[in-house]
């Protein structure tokens, strides 16, 4: 196996990984969670672990200001 395979593969389990523990945490929905395994692949797969953790930390820190004083959104 080439390397840029081995780290696309890498990059998708990674990928449906996040994914899925966020779909689970009802983070992202079905859809959601496809489009980022896919955007994670990508990312991760040809950008590398620095674009892979600047995604990631982009998606939690969404994720945690989004959920933040829920009740008191409109």
């Amino acid at each position: 196996m080439a390397a840029v395979e081995r780290r696309l593969l890498v990059a998708f389990l990674l990928s449906l990984l996040v994914a899925g523990l966020a779909y689970r945490q009802r983070a992202l929905t079905r859809g959601g969670a496809a489009g980022a395994v896919l955007v994670g692949t990508i990312v991760l797969g040809m950008g590398g672990w620095v674009w892979g953790c600047l995604l990631v930390a982009f998606f939690a820190s969404s994720s945690l200001l989004t959920s933040y004083r829920k009740g008191e959104k409109y």
